[in-house]
């Protein structure tokens, strides 16, 4: 993690801004051509083809984001928006370089994973476009936003309120399903595990997040512990108004003098007083 950090703060400019907006785009527009117009030789060029890979078409390590592995337009069109939506909300948390270096290193790992089994046994390389797909990479990305912001609620459609826990609760379940129960579980046993790979890259990026959650309870404050946290807040707020700044956040340096439109709040669970901007309030280690 604190290397992720550290590249990211010093090439911040690193990947495309918006990322997934291209992603989902670019899936709904393959869709288009596949399902509505009946272009299927377009998936011949795009899917995921060791053999072909091999053969110098290098793009394929990379277009099988683009695949839709839906053909019911409902299911189809609900996994791209809370995909959307959660990615955005990523990108808007993480900054863009760590959020293309996250979905950088889901492409490039779970492509990797499909090229070991092809070299190991090349007669199953044929099934390994079931399962090196973009389906995979955007199912761990909402587990990846579920993780830093478990508590976040959403309007499905901007009509349905659904919390981000249940959000991932609903695409798990429908992983562990396909994995474990699909109809594809005794066709390619073990190899439909394949996408179980993208631990990797989830936990490099979100596992101090995840054990923290894991391991230690929610803090109980009583009533003196409230007041003294908003006394020193309210102290160190005076004590910051003779200053070219009010706030600061602990982790980038972000001002509210450079940054008048940004929000900054103080983490009532690190061990003193430390404000932090609204990128980092919730992504961040706390001081002990």
């Amino acid at each position: 993690m604190r290397l992720i950090d550290r590249f990211c703060a010093r090439f911040p400019g690193f990947g495309i801004p918006h990322l997934i907006k291209f992603i989902v785009f670019g899936t709904g527009l393959v869709y288009i051509f596949v399902h509505i117009a009946h272009e299927t030789g377009l998936l011949l060029w795009l899917i995921f083809s060791p053999a072909d890979i091999m053969n110098g078409q290098v793009w394929r390590l990379f277009s099988f984001i683009f695949v839709p592995s839906q053909s019911n337009p409902v299911w189809f069109a609900i996994s791209l928006y809370v995909a959307y939506m959660l990615g955005t909300n990523l990108e808007r948390l993480w900054g863009t370089a760590k959020f293309n270096l996250f979905i950088l290193s889901n492409i490039l790992i779970l492509a990797g994973a499909g090229m070991v089994v092809h070299f190991v046994d090349p007669s199953l390389s044929g099934a390994t476009t079931f399962f090196v797909s973009g389906y995979f990479v955007q199912t761990f990305l909402i587990f990846a936003f579920i993780t830093l912001a478990h508590d976040s609620t959403f309007n499905l459609y901007f009509v349905l309120p659904i919390r981000a826990s249940l959000i991932g609760l609903i695409f798990g379940g429908a992983l562990i399903y396909e994995m474990f129960f699909g109809p594809v579980f005794p066709l390619f046993f073990p190899l439909n595990f394949l996408p179980f790979v993208l631990l990797i890259p989830y936990l490099l990026f979100c596992g101090e997040s995840l054990f923290r959650h894991v391991g230690s309870s929610r803090p109980r404050t009583n009533n003196a512990t409230v007041i003294n946290f908003h006394r020193a807040k309210s102290k160190i707020e005076r004590e910051q108004r003779a200053k070219s700044y009010n706030r600061k956040c602990e982790v980038c340096g972000k001002t509210d003098t450079d940054y008048p439109n940004m929000e900054f709040r103080y983490c009532s669970r690190c061990n003193g007083y430390h404000c932090f901007c609204m990128d980092h309030i919730n992504n961040h280690t706390h001081f002990q």
